[in-house]
């Protein structure tokens, strides 16, 4: 009875384990349901009164066709709120610990060990781990954090393998999470050499060199240093850089 089970059981786990698919009947809701419903019905209808069956088909192919992209509108709009308000905790809230983050990554803040943490937590929870659950898109979290996903994870990476030693799976979504942009990353340089809009692939591009780390930290103090100052004015400020190196 176990393996029937297991056996019936198989291709729903596949169904759950595609992303794409994953994300539509996450977010169906009961309007697309009961749209569908109608479209069934009405095929139902014209086929009791002598239609073709290629109507009836059409009819359900068409009322789901509209289920799974309000279901897939559903999932962007839900991914874009989420991430905008991410975005404010992070670039608006978080210049503090950013700051003090940086520092200790430089060398220059032996205290700033607790915030570290505290802006790797943040992307192990909740981005991360809402972008594995896919409650958020791979491309939009790449696009809106990708700078400093790729930073602080590498810059802190001897960090976290101290860190692991205690915990080995500390910040584990956090890291399959660095991969998922990472892979985003590769597929924009690979796009753009086949367009011709650039030559080549250069691997410092996806791994910062030691200087490039550097470099980066040292922008990333002086931005948030502004933010602290300019909190509780109104200058307005969403402690991004104009222009992130890359």
């Amino acid at each position: 009875m176990g393996e029937l089970c297991k056996f019936l059981s198989k291709p729903f786990r596949k169904v759950y384990q595609n992303k794409h698919l994953r994300r539509i009947y996450q977010n169906i809701e009961w309007p697309s349901i009961i749209g569908l419903s109608n479209f069934c019905m009405l095929g139902v209808v014209a086929l009791d009164r002598g239609y073709s069956l290629y109507l009836f088909l059409v009819l359900v192919i068409l009322g789901l066709g509209v289920a799974i992209l309000a279901a897939y509108n559903g999932f962007r709009q839900k991914s874009f709120a989420l991430l905008d308000r991410y975005e404010e905790r992070f670039f608006e809230r978080m210049g503090k610990k950013r700051k003090n983050a940086a520092l200790f990554l430089l060398g220059q803040n032996p205290q700033g060990c607790a915030d570290l943490e505290d802006i790797l937590d943040f992307f192990q929870a909740p981005i991360a781990q809402k972008t594995i659950d896919q409650h958020l898109e791979d491309r939009e979290v790449y696009s809106y954090f990708y700078h400093w996903i790729r930073l602080y994870w590498q810059a802190a990476k001897d960090y976290v393998d101290r860190y692991r030693e205690d915990e080995p799976e500390a910040w584990q979504d956090l890291e399959t999470l660095y991969h998922i942009v990472t892979d985003c990353a590769e597929r924009d340089v690979e796009a753009g050499i086949k367009k011709g809009t650039r030559r080549e692939r250069r691997e410092e591009e996806i791994t910062l060199t030691e200087e490039k780390i550097r470099r980066q930290l040292e922008q990333e103090a002086e931005w948030t240093n502004q933010l602290v100052h300019s909190e509780g004015t109104t200058q307005s400020t969403t402690g991004r850089p104009r222009q992130p190196e890359r």
